[in-house]
């Protein structure tokens, strides 16, 4: 893309009917593996959680999902605050300069333990960055898809996590990642304010279990969310 100070001389160097392409800038997402020892300790918590739901910290209060089973992670949370620090911190910078790590600060982080026919809608977080990390997902997408004949439909979607946005248009425009267990160990960040969804899987009784949290700036930060 082409910095607005170098704009005009690129125009002035294009012959007359050539147009300069441009993009209108948005943040958009990041997608790869979490370390292995940061999911081993958020895994031991989920474990402990799995066992007695009944001594997990209840977070469906502060959460728009259609979940029974959604809880705080507390334990894990003073060892893995750091790393996502430095994730959301790495993120922020690409998209919108330097920030150092020490005005970050995670937020919350829970787990999410969805069954057969349960959902979230459409919905934001709190900070400026978050991120949903698959932990395990019982199925395979291409099931998901057959059993709703879904890729029969003008949305093949069934069991996906979806990114829904506007464009500079005005125009509503959605995202689908079709997660499933090729997907269990990937961390997906991004932007706090854009609204996100998951649909409902329908081939497993097993829980589909994924761990989110947001991370935000310190309340002395001139930028804080």
């Amino acid at each position: 893309m082409n910095k607005p100070v170098n704009m005009i001389k690129t125009i002035e160097n294009c012959p007359e009917g050539n147009f300069v392409a441009n993009s209108f800038l948005s943040p958009g997402y990041f997608m790869g593996k979490l370390n292995k020892q940061i999911l081993s300790i958020i895994k031991d918590e989920i474990d402990e959680i799995q066992k007695d739901f009944s001594k997990g910290v209840p977070w469906n209060h502060q959460l728009a999902g259609q979940i029974k089973n959604e809880y705080l992670l507390t334990k894990s949370f003073p060892n893995v605050h750091e790393y996502f620090v430095a994730i959301a911190s790495n993120y922020y910078k690409h998209y919108h300069g330097g920030r150092d790590d020490e005005s970050m600060r995670l937020l919350d982080l829970w787990v999410n333990f969805q069954k057969k026919n349960e959902y979230n809608p459409p919905h934001t977080h709190q900070g400026a960055v978050s991120f949903v990390i698959w932990v395990k997902a019982p199925f395979d997408i291409e099931d998901e898809m057959e059993a709703t004949k879904s890729k029969q439909t003008t949305s093949p979607c069934a069991a996906h996590f979806c990114f829904v946005y506007s464009t500079a248009d005005g125009t509503i425009a959605t995202e689908n990642i079709p997660v499933d267990k090729k997907y269990e160990g990937v961390i997906c960040i991004f932007p706090s304010t854009v609204n996100h969804m998951v649909y409902p899987f329908k081939t497993s009784d097993r829980f589909r279990i994924s761990v989110s949290g947001n991370v935000g700036f310190s309340v002395n930060h001139p930028n804080k969310n």
